[in-house]
């Protein structure tokens, strides 16, 4: 169970700090669907030299070299400007509310590392934390057992990029439920979201946030859900999705 306080959860009776399931027939027909709620920065790369959660270099360079080119990249594309035009002094980073309008949007967000899903027609991939890097060695450390010739691209999370991922994947969902079905008249659905995105500003900004678009898109249907840390689809374990669920 999800809870900041006590772990209940409902068996008939109910407990506490148990493992609780459910198993359905394979009669019942069901839809998902799943929002990575992150933007690839740069093009995809190759594990050149790593160890468990240790990549030393990509493409054949040093990790940190890569990683970095990837960040101006992104600060191309987000301020349409040539990155070493902006300069950043000691005021600045001890008062970041000085930062000038136009630049204070490449500092939003959280940057990942990810893993692209061999054999997905759906461009999928695995977000992971990056928890450390060695300036030094120009090497960094990834929530991640990579293994050399694994590819890996880096992607950035913000508010932006959580609502407009979702957008798209809930109105793709119902479009395949017509598809298939000929309607869409779900009986029920469950949606599980990652615990981090419970926290950007896309919640306080937009009132019921992710929960206002699912049921923009699927109507007054029976839902429920809860907050996870790594979210399970397809047998694979994922990080900071959004999980829709349709019982049809």
């Amino acid at each position: 169970s999800s809870s900041r306080t006590q772990h209940g959860i409902i068996a008939k009776n109910a407990f506490e700090n148990i493992l609780g399931g459910v198993m359905f027939s394979d009669e019942i027909a069901v839809a998902s669907s799943i929002s990575q709620g992150c933007n690839k920065i740069g093009e995809k790369h190759v594990l050149t030299k790593c160890h468990e959660n240790t990549v030393l270099s990509i493409d054949d360079r040093p990790a940190l070299d890569i990683f970095e080119d990837d960040l101006r990249l992104m600060a191309i594309k987000k301020a349409d400007i040539d990155p070493d035009d902006i300069k950043i002094d000691e005021d600045l980073l001890k008062n970041p509310e000085k930062l000038p309008e136009e630049y204070q949007n490449l500092f939003k967000g959280e940057v990942h590392a990810a893993f692209p899903v061999i054999g997905s027609d759906q461009d999928d991939y695995l977000v992971r934390n990056i928890t450390q890097i060695d300036e030094d060695q120009k090497c960094m450390n990834i929530a991640h057992v990579m293994n050399p010739g694994e590819q890996i691209v880096f992607v950035h999370r913000d508010d932006e990029s959580v609502r407009s991922d979702l957008s798209k994947k809930l109105l793709g969902l119902r479009e395949r439920v017509i598809k298939d079905h000929g309607d869409f008249n779900p009986k029920g659905a469950l949606y599980i979201s990652c615990v981090a995105r419970a926290f950007t500003r896309f919640d306080q900004d937009h009132k019921g946030g992710e929960l206002t678009l699912v049921k923009e898109v699927i109507g007054d249907v029976p839902l429920t859900g809860f907050y996870a840390s790594g979210e399970i689809n397809s047998g694979r374990l994922y990080g900071y999705t959004g999980i829709l669920i349709l019982f049809l």
